[in-house]
């Protein structure tokens, strides 16, 4: 019986689990899949370590990731099935919804760039924080 992967370590959680969630194509079902667990375990590991949902946090990944593809210049349709949506449109929404402006209107204000994502669990998510994995399975970012 072939051996199962195993979870990526909680010291190295915002660095593994990021390249793993591009590559899954921020599909909580893809992602169970590549770590070889059922998305039952991936979501309890989550709750425990986070207290996110899979979902949660891939859907704030893929737009902190796609804000940062706007903040470069690259066209909007590119970044928009570079990040997973099918549909352009649906990105904008989703895209305006989270950041307040759409990704439009931040593209033409590229140049200012003081703009940063919103402060949040962000940080946490692409590893530019350290994440404190205290005993209430709250994630605190410590770099802002």
């Amino acid at each position: 019986m072939p051996e199962r992967a195993a979870i990526p370590v909680e010291t190295d959680f915002t660095q593994d689990w990021a390249l793993l969630a591009q590559k899954s194509g921020y599909c909580r079902h893809r992602l169970a899949k590549i770590v070889q667990v059922s998305t039952r375990t991936l979501d309890r590991y989550f709750e425990k370590h986070l207290s996110l949902s899979v979902q949660q946090w891939l859907s704030e990944l893929q737009l902190v990731d796609a804000y940062d593809q706007v903040m470069t210049g690259k066209p909007l349709k590119e970044i928009s099935f570079d990040v997973g949506f099918k549909q352009p449109s649906h990105f904008t929404k989703r895209f305006k919804a989270r950041f307040g402006i759409p990704p439009s209107l931040l593209l033409g204000r590229r140049a200012f760039a003081a703009a940063k994502p919103p402060r949040g669990f962000v940080a946490c998510l692409r590893g530019d924080a350290a994440v404190d994995n205290r005993n209430d399975g709250a994630a605190h970012s410590y770099a802002e």
